[in-house]
Formats: C-alpha cells, structure tokens, sequence
C-alpha cells in the first residue's frame, strides 16, 4: 500500500476539523435563522396583538359614548320627573290635598 492508497493522521485531522467547523458553521446558520423567524413571528405577533387592542380601544369609546348619551337622555328626564312631581305637589298643596 502507497500513501495515497490510506489516509494519513494529519489528513484525518483535516477531515475532522473541516466536519467540525462545517458542523459549527451550519449550527450558527441554524440558530440566525431561528432567531430572524422568532422575530418574524414576534413582529407578526405583536401587530396581531397591536391592531386587536385598537379595535378594542375604538369599542370602548364607542361604548362610552353610547353611555355618557344614555346618561344624559336619563337626567334628562329624571329632571322631568322631578319638575312634573315638584308642580304636582305644588298643585296638591295649593288643593289642600296634602
């Protein structure tokens, strides 16, 4: 057998150390794809979660809104209620009915 026939120690070293830094390098590619997807899911999380709160925020104002026009319409006529029972007493007083 010739040399070129069996590997020799420092060609084995050079396959092993070129399959640990092909190793090494495809574990970094790996893990900067990993992360630059996170963060595509993260960005396309967050403006999921981002619009959604603003649907809601627009909900509650319009909810508020509704409200505080419900409120007013009722002291609106709370305060007519309470006008028609003043002048009612007045016209019982006036009577003599109380």
């Amino acid at each position: 057998m010739s040399g070129q026939d069996s590997p020799q120690p420092a060609d084995l070293m050079d396959t092993v150390d070129m399959k640990a830094e092909i190793r090494n390098s495809l574990k970094k590619d790996i893990a900067t794809l990993l992360g630059l997807e996170m963060k595509t899911v993260d960005v396309e999380e967050f403006e999921v979660i981002r619009c959604d709160l603003l649907s809601v925020k627009s909900e509650v104002a319009n909810s508020t809104a509704t409200s505080r026009s419900d409120l007013e319409t009722m002291k609106t006529t709370i305060s007519k209620v309470e006008q028609l029972w003043s002048n009612k007493l007045k016209v019982n007083e006036k009577e003599g009915a109380w």
